[in-house]
């Protein structure tokens, strides 16, 4: 049986203290502003992932925990259906945030006073976590088609990297592409 979803109902989220709009009066002086700064859905949670969570929940210690045995499996084989590209589990790491992942490619790959390319529109903390790591941000914005989808400016990449740019792409490419698809 499929499930159908309504990504058009209205749930109020008042008084659930979520950041979207509980921030918008101390950040911007304002309450009355569309808090389109944050990625955060306001559609309903699939019930499977609702129940999944009731599950867990019914064991009364949270402490620490290992990856689950399908997690890197579900991984690797999503990537293969969707991109034909066989990942090795070795190559998966978990990353407790879309930041901090950011911050140890960065850290990892380039020295301060380096170069990194990044591609907007992007997520703020592509510009932001370079630059508060002494690195110096090279914009190579990506196309707009007319049907609303997003290219590569390769010309301009290209002359980027020609100056002596290190280029993180590819590592970002896997951190980031739910922005811009995956």
């Amino acid at each position: 049986m499929t499930k159908t979803y309504n990504f058009d109902e209205i749930i109020d989220r008042s008084g659930s203290g979520d950041l979207k709009h509980e921030a918008l009066l101390p950040r911007w002086g304002r309450n009355d502003l569309l808090p389109l700064w944050v990625a955060d859905m306001d559609f309903a949670t699939p019930d499977f992932v609702v129940d999944a969570l009731k599950e867990r929940l019914n064991h009364p210690i949270f402490g620490y925990t290992v990856d689950p045995s399908d997690y890197r499996p579900a991984i690797i084989d999503w990537i293969r259906s969707h991109h034909n590209w066989d990942v090795k589990p070795e190559w998966l790491s978990f990353i407790p945030g879309i930041v901090k992942g950011i911050g140890l490619v960065i850290n990892v790959f380039t020295k301060p006073d380096e170069k990194v390319i990044i591609q907007p529109p992007v997520y703020h903390p592509f510009r932001l976590t370079p630059e508060g790591n002494h690195r110096e941000v090279v914009f190579n914005p990506l196309r707009r088609r007319e049907d609303g989808y997003y290219d590569m400016d390769l010309i301009t990449w290209r002359r980027s990297v020609m100056i002596s740019v290190v280029c993180l792409y590819c590592v970002i490419l896997i951190i980031l592409q739910g922005c811009v698809g995956l």
